[in-house]
């Protein structure tokens, strides 16, 4: 399922609509979700509202859309609202496997109506290492694109190569 959902991100995607990047500078509010491995959410319907870091404003309120693309590099945070109607796959890039999470929301409804999660072991030692490392850096930079959206584009089908083939234990 997951290599499908990621094989029609890519074909259908020219470019992302709008790519926002975390941060880690400020105290995140409280149930932010916030850990020590970087973090890529893309909406596949819907709008998915968030609390991030702006460096000129302070705390903001954003609203991921779809086509739109939020990269969380380790130990920065987002707060997720999650009240409106959304469809959010993440996909998550731990030391020791790669997590898929899909999970669907309807507005006014409490909890999630479908959630599906997958995870694989990850390489190491390989490119996705550096993918990471270059968005990790582009994230604290000032100017961003197009470098960002190539390396996302970059790391979404590394993904999916990872999912067709998962490495064998």
């Amino acid at each position: 399922m997951f290599h499908n959902l990621i094989e029609t991100l890519i074909s259908e995607r020219e470019h992302f609509n709008r790519i926002w990047f975390a941060a880690d500078q400020l105290t995140p509010p409280a149930f932010s979700y916030q850990v020590n491995f970087p973090r890529l959410e893309l909406v596949i319907s819907g709008e998915y509202e968030n609390e991030l870091e702006d460096p000129e404003q302070g705390i903001s309120t954003i609203k991921v859309l779809s086509g739109d693309a939020l990269y969380i590099p380790p130990n920065c945070w987002n707060k997720p609202n999650w009240q409106g109607d959304c469809s959010v796959l993440s996909l998550l890039f731990g030391k020791r496997q790669m997590g898929f999470s899909l999970v669907s929301k309807r507005e006014g409804e409490k909890g999630f109506y479908d959630i599906q999660k997958h995870s694989i072991q990850t390489r190491t030692g390989h490119a996705i290492d550096h993918i990471l490392e270059a968005l990790n850096a582009i994230a604290r930079e000032p100017q961003k694109s197009p470098m960002d959206e190539h390396l996302l584009m970059a790391l979404l089908s590394y993904s999916q190569s990872m999912v067709s083939e998962p490495r064998r234990t």
